[in-house]
């Protein structure tokens, strides 16, 4: 079985057009925001417990680690920074990434540490709808500075 979602036969036809993907992207773009806004106005969590169950239960383990693992690089195509990123790219300065950045390794160990570490080493305070939501609006911005 190929890993490629375009390839197969009832998916591939619904990726590849262009008004359902922009409309799914723009949809995972408002449910991203969202919750990094529900994180600033209801900082509680006994008041907000949509902010980490959205970011620690669905965004980074299932969309972008059980996919990635699964699927390749799928998450990719509707991913809330890639897809504001294009915007950015073609806005920004036109020059290329270094070389050194281009390595996919880096982006693995980003992953780690920006997950991972932090998962581990302070797992009460990510339970903070307000730490949760400052802290992917730190890696949402980080992301869209470097397009």
């Amino acid at each position: 079985m190929t890993r490629n979602l375009l390839n197969w036969p009832l998916i591939g036809p619904l990726l590849r057009s262009r008004m359902l993907l922009e409309g799914l992207r723009s949809a995972v773009l408002l449910l991203f925001l969202s919750a990094i806004a529900f994180g600033f106005i209801y900082p509680k969590a006994e008041e907000n417990p949509y902010t980490t169950a959205l970011f620690w239960s669905l965004f980074w383990p299932f969309f972008l680690i059980t996919t990635m693992v699964t699927l390749g690089p799928m998450f990719c195509m509707i991913c809330p920074h890639s897809f504001i990123g294009r915007w950015l790219n073609r806005a920004g300065p036109g020059r290329l990434m270094p070389n050194w950045l281009r390595n996919r390794w880096w982006g693995l160990g980003l992953l780690v540490v920006s997950y991972w570490v932090p998962l581990y080493l302070w797992p009460g305070l990510l339970k903070n709808p307000l730490v949760t939501a400052s802290y992917f609006l730190a890696l949402t911005l980080l992301a869209w500075f470097m397009f």
